[in-house]
């Protein structure tokens, strides 16, 4: 790729830190993800990650398969098209202007603050509500902040939907996209079924929300964390940040163990806002902790009200 066909946000993300980070199995693993719902498409992320093998691929593929799993990763065929344009040189004026570009711009990051390469952010930026594809906005890495809860805290608190990209001391690229501002929550919860957890490496897929409790996000002085429950969180820092831990024996997300051991070191911490900057004030007044639910976590959710959130 030459560095003068790329795009601003692509040469932008380099000085973030994606040049340094450019890992070509990372493609691969992309479009391996892609291809899971291809040929496993009566079977979650967590069922194809922890059987590994591929004996019950489905290869007996229809027309009509093909277009409807083309038709759900609407990013290859923009891809196609921008192949297109670079090679024939079809620019368009409105361009430079795309509301749901491939790869979002990134706003007010400082050098080399992310461990992303450019495949893990296609990868990221293709799962999200189309109102956050196009601008990223950088809030929190290890670093350029300290290692600090407080600090994570003031700088995420009241920002809007985020992702936070954590990479363990094994090399395990992993974390969590939460779909609401975060703010203390009091021993409860906050968060919609639109949250998911992810994986990148050494495999990306996502972990969506299973309807069985609404146990998305939690945050207090001693930790962060999403899904699950106390001592046993989809995906928790500690006070520290330099400590976590994954468990995939949850019930609120369709999940795996996500780092290369249940308690693990992270060796980078990062986390991005997603989509316009929200007013503080009214964040306060919309985000407000939901207390433990015990009917919840007997499974009595409104289904069709948190399909409506995830599909």
């Amino acid at each position: 790729q030459h560095q003068s066909e790329t795009s601003e946000a692509v040469q932008n993300w380099n000085k973030a830190g994606t040049g340094k980070n450019a890992d070509d199995s990372n493609f691969l693993r992309w479009a391996l993800g892609v291809l899971m719902d291809l040929f496993f498409p009566n079977k979650k992320p967590k069922e194809v990650l922890e059987e590994g093998d591929v004996q019950d691929v489905d290869d007996n593929k229809t027309d009509d398969d093909v277009k409807g799993w083309f038709d759900g990763h609407p990013e290859i065929g923009k891809m196609q098209k921008d192949i297109f344009d670079d090679i024939f040189d079809s620019s368009e004026d409105d361009k430079a202007d795309d509301p749901l570009p491939l790869i979002p711009n990134p706003n007010d990051f400082q050098d080399d603050c992310s461990c992303l390469d450019d495949a893990s952010i296609l990868f990221l930026n293709s799962n999200l509500l189309l109102e956050l594809r196009k601008d990223w906005r950088f809030l929190y890495s290890t670093q350029t902040h300290d290692a600090s809860m407080s600090v994570l805290i003031n700088q995420i608190s009241y920002k809007g939907p985020t992702i936070i990209v954590v990479k363990d001391s094994t090399g395990n690229m992993f974390g969590a996209h939460a779909s609401t501002s975060w703010c203390f929550t009091e021993g409860g919860w906050v968060g919609n079924g639109e949250s998911f957890l992810f994986s990148l490496s050494p495999k990306m897929a996502v972990f969506h929300a299973s309807g069985k409790d609404e146990n998305f996000q939690y945050l207090d002085t001693d930790c962060i964390a999403m899904g699950g429950e106390k001592d046993r969180f989809g995906l928790e820092v500690s006070d520290d940040v330099k400590k976590g831990s994954s468990d995939g024996d949850i019930s609120t997300f369709h999940a795996v163990q996500m780092s290369g051991h249940p308690v693990f070191d992270i060796e980078h911490l990062e986390v991005w806002g997603l989509g316009p900057e929200p007013d503080m004030e009214s964040e306060k007044s919309k985000v407000l902790p939901r207390r433990p639910n015990l009917d919840t976590r007997g499974g009595n959710v409104d289904m069709l009200d948190l399909e409506s959130q995830i599909m």
